[in-house]
């Protein structure tokens, strides 16, 4: 299924024979959080008390797990 070439190469052909599934956040069996706990981390970012390791430490991922979420690279 996959050809000579590059990765980008094979990842173009994946996508336009339409061999892949995006899975959203809140549906992979192992996602610690979800679209609440989501909504919550970023309303509470939004008072500017907390840093990214706090809404980490209190929702039980990383700071950067959190810093990720909060500039949607995930849970966008």
């Amino acid at each position: 299924h996959m050809f000579l070439g590059s990765q980008a190469a094979n990842v173009r052909d994946m996508m336009q024979k339409r061999r892949h599934r995006a899975i959203p956040s809140a549906e992979v069996h192992t996602a610690k959080l979800t679209w609440s706990s989501v909504s919550t981390i970023r309303c509470l970012r939004e008072t500017g008390k907390y840093t990214y390791a706090a809404l980490g430490a209190l929702f039980g991922v990383s700071g950067a797990t959190a810093g990720s979420i909060l500039r949607r690279k995930t849970w966008a």
